[in-house]
C-alpha cells in the first residue's frame, strides 16, 4: 500500500512519510517483525542511502521523530494516515504511546484531532474483529467433523 502511495510523491514528502513510519514503529518502545516488515517496505521508496540509513539507525535507537507540518494532497494524506494506522495496529493491540505519536501525526498532517480518533476507532474495532476472526478459527480447527 504505501509503494502505491508515494509513488508520485516528491523526496520531501517521501522523507517525511518515512520519517512518520519510524515514529510508529518505534512509539511503543518495541519493534516487532511485522512491522519491520513496513519498515523494509517504507525503505524500498527511498532514494538515498545515506537517508536510508538514518532511517535503519533511528529504528535502531528506537527514535520518534520530531515532524514538520505536511502540506499535501488531502486525499493522499489520507491515505498516509490510515497507512500508519495499519502499522500501529499489526501487533493486534495499540498502546497509548502509539495512540498519542499517531495524534501528533495526524496534527502535522492538518487533520482536525477528532478525524485521527476516528482512525483510531477504526483501528481499534479492526484489531477486535481480526481477533475475533481468530477465535472462530480457533474454534473451526476444534471442531470434529462428523459425516
Amino acid at each position: 500500500m504505501a509503494k502505491s502511495i508515494t509513488e508520485s510523491l516528491p523526496p520531501s514528502v517521501k522523507h517525511w512519510f518515512a520519517r512518520a513510519v519510524v515514529g510508529m514503529i518505534t512509539a511503543d518502545g518495541v519493534v516487532t517483525e511485522n512491522e519491520l516488515a513496513y519498515l523494509r517496505e517504507t525503505i524500498g521508496f527511498l532514494e538515498s542511502k545515506d537517508e536510508i540509513n538514518k532511517i535503519v539507525d533511528m529504528v535502531k535507537h528506537k527514535e520518534r521523530p520530531t515532524l514538520e507540518t505536511l502540506k499535501t494532497d488531502p486525499k493522499v494524506a489520507t491515505k498516509m494516515l490510515m497507512h500508519l494506522a495499519t502499522i500501529a495496529i499489526t501487533d493486534d493491540k495499540i498502546s497509548q504511546s502509539e495512540i498519542d505519536y499517531f495524534r501528533y501525526v495526524g496534527k502535522k498532517m492538518g487533520f482536525d484531532p477528532r478525524f485521527s480518533s476516528d482512525v483510531i476507532e477504526w483501528g481499534k474495532a479492526y484489531i477486535q474483529l481480526n481477533n475475533r476472526k481468530k477465535m472462530l478459527m480457533r474454534k473451526a480447527a476444534e471442531f470434529n467433523y462428523t459425516s
